[in-house]
């Protein structure tokens, strides 16, 4: 009996992923976490004005009570370093030296002097730009688990980034049988018990 999948898809509006894991090593494909956390992302934005509404809030409780997803995503290769000069997260010292009448633009008082260098290196996504996440479905689904499901899709087409703030991109869900799950382009990744 063929299998379906519940699959939400992250289409990249630039085949450049920049994320990291715990230690700043690259990381790819982009963890099933760091989805959730854009999704969580997305549903507050949809929802900030009223807060989480109660079918999303047992859309997402679903989500976290299923298996680790696989993953189908395009081939990889690493691009050259590059570095970029960024905030220091020290505007809290300006903002001191500014109460205290310094407004000199020089030392402390000087948002310039509060920057530091840091080392890019992207992945750039050879064979495609789409991170298709499948979590397997069993043959007999509630009513409930297609709403959940509809409720996810819904809160994934307003990602607006997952990765950096600059990996920019755009989501959306559907249930998909077994053999459209093995016409996505990409290597496919299997979760390992562990």
């Amino acid at each position: 009996m063929p299998s379906n999948y519940f699959c939400l898809s992250v289409h990249f509006l630039d085949r450049a992923f920049h994320g990291r894991r715990d230690g700043g090593s690259p990381e790819w494909p982009p963890s099933p976490l760091r989805l959730y956390q854009s999704l969580v992302a997305a549903a507050a934005a949809l929802w900030c004005k009223d807060g989480l509404p109660s079918h999303a809030r047992s859309a997402f409780k679903w989500l976290e009570e299923q298996t680790s997803p696989s993953v189908v995503a395009p081939i990889k290769a690493s691009l050259s370093a590059y570095g970029l000069s960024v905030p220091n997260n020290a505007m809290d010292i300006v903002a001191k030296a500014w109460c205290r009448g310094n407004y000199s633009n020089s030392g402390d008082a000087n948002p310039a002097t509060h920057r530091t260098m840091k080392t890019v290196r992207p992945i750039h996504m050879v064979d495609g730009d789409t991170v298709h996440y499948l979590w397997h479905l069993s043959d007999q689904h509630s009513e409930d688990v297609r709403g959940h499901m509809e409720t996810l899709a819904q809160v994934a087409r307003s990602i607006m980034a997952l990765g950096w703030g600059i990996d920019m991109a755009v989501g959306y869900g559907a249930i998909i049988s077994d053999n459209q799950v093995q016409t996505l382009p990409g290597e496919q990744w299997l979760r390992v018990s562990g």
